[in-house]
């Protein structure tokens, strides 16, 4: 079953019930992060840098509270960006033309995901800049 954009989507998710729906949804939304994955460079640039940050967490025994805040911020910027993609397409899938509005949409998009990134090196330079200072210090 088709929804009202043509493609196949949520309303016809939305049919199943019970157990095999929420089950369903997780098959769903894997394959998003899977495309978000293998189709933006910057997501997988950002796995990388998260892989880093928890074996640096680890390395340097950081605490509870602060292996809460790191892995709070990988998935804020991590969820960001699929966000940003899916806009990107919905955006895509509108028009083909330049519109402004468009530019706007995208731009401000990207611009979540960098206020995000930009927030984790904040927490990142919290946690393990006094560290790392003790550490070469």
């Amino acid at each position: 079953m088709r929804d009202r954009t043509g493609a196949s989507g949520s309303r016809t998710r939305g049919s199943r019930s019970g157990l095999s729906g929420f089950v369903g949804g997780f098959g769903h939304a894997l394959r998003g992060i899977g495309h978000v994955l293998a189709s933006q460079r910057n997501a997988r640039v950002q796995v990388a840098v998260g892989v880093v940050v928890l074996g640096a967490a680890a390395l340097f025994r950081v605490s509870s509270v602060e292996w809460a805040l790191l892995l709070l911020v990988m998935g804020m910027v991590l969820a960001l960006e699929a966000m940003n993609t899916a806009l990107e397409a919905a955006v895509d899938l509108v028009t083909d033309e330049y519109r402004e509005q468009a530019r706007v949409a995208k731009d401000s998009a990207a611009g979540a995901v960098l206020l995000a990134a930009l927030s984790s090196i904040a927490v990142g330079i919290v946690v393990f800049g006094p560290r790392i200072w003790a550490w070469f210090g």
